[in-house]
């Protein structure tokens, strides 16, 4: 199998694109998108090129809200001139994912509007406002990801490392 990696200026966080050939022509993951700066510098230019040679971005993995994970993923999704039917499918667990998950009320204090980096709680607020985008575009995420979970593409199995359970509690508890 073929497979190339890029790791995508992110500063302090990360954006890290995958592309490999599988059972049937090439596929692409993203794993986070570190900040807003790292869309512009360089995620809007890997997206675009996916789309230009007829590729899909086939999962979209943000493995924690942190803002050097999750900013450059607001901006994509803010983004007008990116369709966003190049994304398949989201691993992401937000907040409703892991209510349902664990069988929890979803305390409604949590929905809130879009945010200003000013903000306290930025990166909740951050995954509360991308969970709404992927509400509104009906994009795939489902199941929350945890440790030991095997996620197959075409060809390829990623095997999640992190989190455990008892840390998906305590962020489901937030």
């Amino acid at each position: 199998m073929t497979c190339q990696i890029k790791v995508l200026p992110a500063f302090q966080g990360d954006c890290i694109f995958l592309r490999f050939k599988g059972l049937d022509g090439f596929h692409n993951i993203l794993i986070d998108g570190g900040i807003k700066a790292t869309y512009q510098l360089a995620l809007k230019k890997e997206l675009q090129r996916i789309r230009e040679v007829g590729e899909c971005l086939d999962l979209l993995i943000i493995t924690h809200v942190d803002d050097d994970h999750i900013g450059g993923i607001l901006s994509l999704f803010e983004d007008d001139t990116i369709n966003k039917d190049l994304i398949k499918r989201v691993l992401f667990n937000s907040g409703t994912v892991l209510s349902e998950f664990f069988g929890s009320s979803i305390d409604k204090n949590r929905e809130l509007g879009l945010v200003t980096s000013s903000e306290e709680n930025l990166s909740f607020n951050q995954a509360n406002t991308l969970e709404n985008h992927l509400k509104c575009l009906e994009i795939s995420n489902h199941v929350p990801i945890k440790f030991n979970d095997i996620i197959r593409i075409n060809g390829a199995n990623l095997h999640i490392l992190t989190p455990n359970l008892e840390s998906l509690e305590e962020l489901n508890s937030k």
